[in-house]
């Protein structure tokens, strides 16, 4: 079985409150024993039953001493602590799962077994001119598309595929991060709360309308098994977003694989 493609959408508004804040002031305000437990078994993380102790020892590299982790814990914030921190989006989503009151309505993940057919559905889309370039970017942004990919599409539509920002293919979530954040694990990226906007404009209307993907060698297919819902993906999607994407205020998403 290959690779799980995780989708993790999560809202900034009560998310941005964390990061800013120091440990001491976490620990205050949790007194769960995830927080407060100083368990700390080394080399492996229990999604279940792991403390944050565990969680830093496990995520810092290189791995830091029970003396360092008590250090971080007294000096630091969230978000010093974070870039320290790979896979970054990961850790900091364990942390948002702990901190967040009630997590479950503001974050929701969607696991995927990959992404070809809606990065296929998104190229047809800009080149029939359905989507902007804007919204082409996001989803070739999320899934590491990379500008090499296209230099063998001459088309007028194509070559402005090839001015799009690749530059900023890496560019973080947050004003603290560095691109580090997504480079350092290259299966990782993410969007800021515009771009996941957009995002979820084009599933749920290439869903609803069931746009057409390009063929095989990126040649145009008219077949249903080459249109939205013929990807059993994209429908998973679709389905999970426009189930849950609405109670987000800001939405953000990074994707990763598992």
């Amino acid at each position: 079985m290959g690779m799980i493609h995780a989708y993790t959408f999560f809202d900034r508004t009560p998310s941005d409150s964390i990061w800013p804040l120091s440990w001491k002031t976490v620990l205050r305000r949790n007194q769960s024993p995830w927080f407060s437990s100083t368990k700390l078994t080394r080399g492996e993380y229990d999604l279940e039953n792991g403390t944050l102790r565990e969680l830093l020892a496990f995520s810092i590299d290189p791995e830091p001493s029970d003396k360092q982790i008590e250090y971080i814990l007294t000096t630091l914030s969230v978000a010093e602590t974070m870039k320290k921190c790979h896979p970054q989006f990961w850790t900091m989503e364990e942390v948002m799962k702990r901190v967040l009151n009630h997590p479950s309505r503001m974050m929701f993940e969607v696991n995927l077994h990959g992404p070809s057919g809606l990065v296929s559905v998104a190229t047809r889309a800009f080149l029939d001119q359905r989507i902007t370039g804007p919204t082409l970017w996001a989803v070739l942004k999320l899934h590491n598309v990379q500008a090499n990919d296209w230099l063998q599409m001459d088309t007028k539509r194509a070559l402005e595929i090839k001015n799009l920002p690749w530059h900023h293919i890496w560019k973080p979530i947050f004003s603290w991060q560095d691109e580090q954040a997504c480079l350092a694990d290259e299966s990782t990226n993410c969007l800021s709360v515009t771009q996941t906007v957009r995002f979820n404009e084009f599933v749920q209307q290439a869903y609803r309308e069931n746009w057409c993907a390009l063929g095989s060698n990126r040649e145009i297919s008219t077949q249903e098994s080459g249109k939205f819902r013929g990807f059993h993906d994209c429908v998973v999607l679709a389905k999970a977003m426009g189930k849950n994407f609405a109670r987000l205020q800001r939405p953000c998403v990074y994707r990763s694989l598992q």
